[in-house]
């Protein structure tokens, strides 16, 4: 489609960051495999658990849209955060990650409160012009009506 013919869409733009959040910490988990197995080799299902953490995070971007998708992006957190028992970094990455995800979050709602309320620079810019536009055609108004008045005087 056409940028000029599709719909406006003002989340996009947070839906690419949180596809973006999600390979970073896809990328993270992937990293601590080498950093895990310096203190002990890892276990099949250690390894196993962590490429499938990668993979669904991986995975998640493909449905960033859906409104279900925070409760998943949830569930990975936590399921990132319990990689604590594997490597206690991992656990930290998922807390650092976590923090992350929760101001996302924060910001995504409070974009929709002022959207919602109308407080949006872009939305009082427009209406400012709407109001501008308003009494330029209403002072084209008044004053064809002044001097249709003061010829019938």
């Amino acid at each position: 489609m056409p940028p000029s013919s599709r719909k406006a869409d003002p989340e996009r733009g947070f839906r690419g960051v949180m596809s973006g959040a999600l390979i970073l910490q896809a990328i993270t988990v992937l990293l601590g495999l080498p950093v895990a197995s310096t203190d002990h080799p890892l276990a099949f299902w250690e390894i196993a658990a962590l490429l499938l953490l990668a993979a669904a995070m991986v995975g998640a971007c493909a449905f960033v849209s859906k409104p279900w998708m925070l409760k998943v992006i949830v569930a990975l957190q936590v399921v990132h955060i319990a990689c604590w028992f594997i490597y206690p970094a991992l656990g930290i990455m998922g807390i650092i990650f976590g923090v992350a995800w929760w101001t996302l979050i924060y910001f995504r709602n409070e974009y929709r409160q002022r959207l919602a309320d109308g407080v949006l620079p872009s939305q009082i810019r427009d209406a400012a012009e709407a109001a501008a536009a308003a009494d330029q055609h209403g002072e084209d108004g008044e004053g064809a009506g002044s001097a249709s008045l003061a010829e019938k005087n």
